[in-house]
């Protein structure tokens, strides 16, 4: 599994100076990257290129998938990305009955067809509103049986402990149709309020138990977090990481996780 970075939690300053975060991302010995609330295109494509940096997936709502279609699949032909992925459940899914949900699927479908005829696989990113029931069932378990088996999950594990659910028992629900994760941490709620993300390692979350035995599909995994103090919690979980990375190796003689292909 490679670690990279989900650019949602930079996307603030990226959009304000995208060679600075590129290159200070870079410094931090990030190379990867899962595109996420930047522009699509040419002149951000050569910025990734000329510091040798790899788009491992687009992250962007439906609508944007579906009408920038041209635009999106130039972007992946420059960066060698092969994976785009669909952020969120549509308003209709999340506040919507059975029939809204297998709309939805078929919607996910559709494109799946779509951008598999130019050589690039679609994934779907989850929320906490999947973990709702319809009928006695979870709805990601719905989406799992009603999308075809090319469409693949990439699960986040801040949404799924947020929902009181276990991050390690999805990854081995879903098996391989993971092909990446959401690397996110979660506090407890306070006494009032929600729970809400923190940096790897300073939450509830057991990553080392979690990461142990991945499928070999999960292609990825991005760091990410919706924070006031990014680069700060940014080298935080990467601290973390590779101190994780260190003890595994020192324990089972390889990584399991690079930073690099």
């Amino acid at each position: 599994m490679i670690l990279a970075l989900q650019t949602y939690t930079v996307r603030k300053d990226a959009k304000a100076d995208l060679p600075g975060s590129l290159d200070r991302i870079k410094s931090m010995g990030l190379t990867h990257l899962e595109w996420a609330r930047l522009p699509i295109g040419s002149e951000e494509a050569n910025l990734l290129r000329d510091r040798g940096m790899t788009v491992v997936s687009v992250q962007a709502k439906a609508k944007i998938l579906e009408r920038n279609f041209s635009q999106v699949v130039a972007f992946c032909r420059s960066t060698d990305c092969s994976l785009v992925i669909v952020s969120v459940l549509s308003l209709s899914g999340i506040l919507g009955g059975t029939t809204n949900l297998r709309r939805f699927a078929k919607r996910l479908n559709d494109l799946a067809a779509r951008y598999r005829q130019v050589g690039i696989r679609l994934a779907f990113h989850h929320h906490d509103f999947e973990f709702h029931r319809l009928r006695g069932e979870y709805k990601l378990d719905l989406l799992i049986g009603w999308t075809d088996p090319s469409v693949s999950f990439v699960l986040d594990t801040y949404w799924i402990r947020r929902s009181g659910q276990n991050p390690r028992a999805w990854i081995e629900r879903i098996g391989d149709r993971v092909c990446g994760l959401h690397l996110r941490d979660c506090l407890p709620p306070p006494r009032r309020g929600k729970p809400r993300d923190c940096p790897l390692g300073r939450g509830t979350i057991p990553f080392t138990k979690t990461l142990e035995s991945l499928p070999s599909s999960v292609l990825y995994g991005a760091i990410e977090q919706n924070s006031s103090n990014p680069w700060t919690d940014l080298a935080i979980s990467c601290e973390y990481m590779h101190a994780l990375d260190a003890d595994r190796v020192s324990r089972e003689g390889g990584p399991s996780w690079k930073t690099e292909k």
